[in-house]
Formats: C-alpha cells, structure tokens, sequence
C-alpha cells in the first residue's frame, strides 16, 4: 500500500512569554513529518536550524486568517497530498505519531477532521481509542488538524467558512463566553470546523491518549491542557496496535 503524500503547516506569531516553536518543530521531525512550512506573523522568530520554508506575512494576520490562509495555500500548492496537517507553535508530538496516523485514516471512515491533541476534558478515562467529539460550535481545540484532501476541498467551499471573516456566523447562539478577549470574526477556529462538521453529520476524532502535548503557558486553553499521563507514550512504537483500532462515532460508547 502506497503511503500517503503530506502538507504540513504550522502557524506561528510572537508570544507575550515562552517560545516553543522550536520544540514544536524538533518534535514534528521526530515524529516522522518533514517538508514543514510556518507561517509567521510579523516579528517571529523561527528557529536558525530550521530548514523548511518560511511565509512571512506582511501585516499581523491574526489567528483565524493566517490559520485559513496557511491551511489554503497549502491545499492549492500541495494539490497532490492526501492528508493535511496544521498545527500550533506550542504542540510537542510524540514519536512515530505519523505512522499512527497514516495506518488509522484507512480505517476510520469518513470523518471531518483529526485532533492530534486531546483536551483533558474529552480524556476518557478507561478507554484507548479515537472517539468523536464534534460538539457543534462547542467543539474544542485546534492545536493539531488533520484532514484529508477532499474534506480540506468541502471545508474551504462551504459559504458559512467564507463568511467567518465578515460577519458573525455564531449569531443564532447569542452571548458566548470565548474566555479570552479576541475578535470572533478572526479566531475560534475550533467552533468553525465544529459548525462545519456538524452541519455535514460527520465525526470528529480526537484520541486517547493524545497524540501531543499543548505547552503553551499562555494558551487560552492551558487550564484544559493535557495531563502526561494521558500521552500516548513516545517510546512505544506499537501504539497503533494498543490504541488507534478503536472508534467510537457516536462520542459515548466505548467500541471493544
């Protein structure tokens, strides 16, 4: 069976305090991923060893455009990839990550996206394996994506993701408390690809245990961070066969 051909993109901007980039990146080669690019918002600093390509934005972005942005470029100048991936600059992965991953999206299904990394609260306790947690605009988390190439397609060609930049897509919710201050118009990435996937009926998969580690100290979620624990142990190269094989779709009911 052919291996699947990549597009990996990390997005990167400067930090009030902590630098991770660095790490994030060291970990993304251990963990089998290369041909990295990172686009940097204005004033980042990237690693000197780094030797991947870099995208220099010209004006801050923010959150959600360099995100969609990155993700965009990548679909149209990777064409021919199957699965892509768009992290954080504060994501540590553990090793052998991507063969996991390449071995678990041919039997999973169809789904609307991957979660590399588990927040604690949809950390089950008791159980290994993908589960669904696509909870709508609720959903949480877009430290570490994956998609493939057709859900990459239906994703940037649906009218409500085109929309975010301009207008208020969440209006029908009312208040929402986002936790941080920030332009909803150009951040919960999180609560797009939710509304998305749930408007299509599809899953999204997170596992566990995670994938990655989120070491963001001032991250907006770091207080849902993921206990080490709960990692899927880096130096435990079978963990597809002890993990990734179980998959619960409906988000409630372990599969055995």
């Amino acid at each position: 069976m052919l291996k699947p051909k990549w597009a990996v993109g990390v997005i990167t901007a400067p930090r009030e305090k902590g630098y991770y980039l660095d790490s994030t990146l060291r970990s993304l080669k251990n963990a089998g991923w290369s041909d990295i690019v990172v686009f940097a918002e204005p004033n980042s600093s990237i690693p000197e060893d780094f030797e991947g390509h870099v995208v220099h934005r010209r004006k801050q972005y923010g959150d959600w455009t360099n995100w969609a942005t990155g993700f965009y470029e990548l679909l149209l100048s990777h064409h021919e990839a199957d699965l892509f991936l768009m992290s954080e600059d504060d994501a540590l992965y553990q090793t052998d990550t991507k063969g996991c991953i390449e071995e678990a999206v041919t039997r999973l299904g169809e789904f609307a996206s991957l979660s590399l990394y588990t927040p604690k609260r949809y950390h089950k306790p008791h159980y290994s394996g993908f589960h669904n947690e696509c909870h709508d605009w609720e959903t949480l988390s877009t430290v570490s994506v994956v998609m493939t190439r057709e859900m990459a397609i239906s994703f940037f060609s649906s009218k409500m993701v085109q929309r975010h930049r301009f207008e208020n897509i969440l209006s029908d919710v009312g208040d929402i408390n986002y936790g941080c201050v920030c332009d909803p118009k150009n951040s919960i990435k999180d609560a797009v690809i939710g509304r998305w996937a749930s408007r299509l009926n599809l899953p999204m998969y997170y596992h566990t245990p995670s994938f990655v580690q989120h070491i963001g100290h001032d991250s907006t979620i770091a207080s849902d961070a993921v206990e080490e624990k709960n990692l899927c142990a880096s130096e435990d190269h079978a963990c597809l066969e002890k993990y990734a094989m179980r998959t619960d779709r409906s988000n409630r009911i372990p599969l055995l």
